[in-house]
């Protein structure tokens, strides 16, 4: 299809803008409910299409965001029934979750909704009016819509220019900065922290002072085990993950467990039974040696 996405009536079509823009969010108490099945497939056929496209720009992820927003809307205004959202958007067949599942199964739903909060994000930033009509804002030619929206829609592209939706994550508050750690020794910078706070901003042994230097290497023979720490460390693991395999094994040749090795295709019994001739090879080694 040619054009750009428009808003008719409550679902978009890809034709000119009309000079009197139809609002999706319009109550559909009145429509008959072969009309409302009609709409809600054509819908979700657009809606699938845009969140295509969505993962290949800010600007489409953003319309994407938008014609969430206005689906949202539109189910808040079907009031209480199997597609209101005030009766639980978690559940399958409610909300705005219920409605993606049952009409768009090829839109995830979590990828959708990151896309959702962006658009949501981008009108509470920018201050944008709840009654715009922010689909048609986003996908209309410039030159087709009225100098109020003109004006809107170049604050957006203004402030869209040259951002992924990494960055626009990030202005929105929906992704937290990383904290920063530091680029030198982390176990020493851990220690001054701990022992000597003033020294605050050192990153690296050679940068300290003789005496704290020479502190700090006490410090790290202290915590370094001996040879026969370091084996007797090796011998619990060993115990542990032994133990560990042993239940294992255990549970998974009992006839009657349901997580049995019985029912696995030969090729991946064949496989199972080459992993353990591996292991009993080792032991048989290490007995020797």
């Amino acid at each position: 299809m040619s054009g750009k996405p428009h808003v008719t009536r409550m679902v978009l079509t890809y034709a000119k803008p009309k000079s009197k823009r139809p609002n999706l969010c319009k109550s559909v108490q009145s429509v008959d409910k072969k009309t409302a099945e009609s709409e809600s497939q054509q819908l979700a056929t657009q809606l699938t299409d845009q969140y295509r496209k969505a993962i290949s720009g800010t600007h489409e992820i953003l319309l994407f965001g938008a014609m969430m927003l206005q689906l949202g809307g539109m189910l808040n205004q079907r009031g209480p029934n199997r597609d209101a959202v005030a009766t639980g958007p978690g559940a399958k067949g409610l909300g705005l979750k219920g409605w993606i599942e049952e009409h768009c199964p090829e839109i995830n739903y979590f990828t959708a909704r990151s896309f959702y909060n962006l658009a949501r994000g981008l009108v509470e930033t920018l201050a944008i009016p709840a009654k715009m009509d922010l689909p048609l804002l986003l996908s209309s030619p410039v030159d087709q819509l009225s100098k109020h929206d003109a004006n809107i829609r170049a604050k957006v592209d203004e402030f869209l220019s040259g951002k992924s939706k990494r960055q626009l994550e990030f202005d929105f508050g929906i992704r937290a900065p990383k904290p920063h750690h530091p680029g030198g020794n982390v176990q020493l910078v851990k220690w001054l922290r701990e022992n000597h706070p003033e020294l605050k901003g050192i990153e690296q042994v050679k940068e300290l002072p003789k005496s704290i230097q020479a502190e700090y290497e006490a410090y790290l023979e202290s915590i370094t085990p001996t040879p026969e720490q370091a084996w007797n460390m090796r011998v619990d693991n060993a115990r542990k993950y032994w133990q560990t395999f042993r239940e294992n094994i255990r549970l998974y040749t009992t006839p009657d467990n349901p997580y049995h090795f019985a029912p696995l295709p030969k090729p991946e019994k064949e496989a199972l039974l080459g992993s353990l001739e591996k292991v009993c090879e080792e032991l048989r080694s290490s007995l020797k040696a």
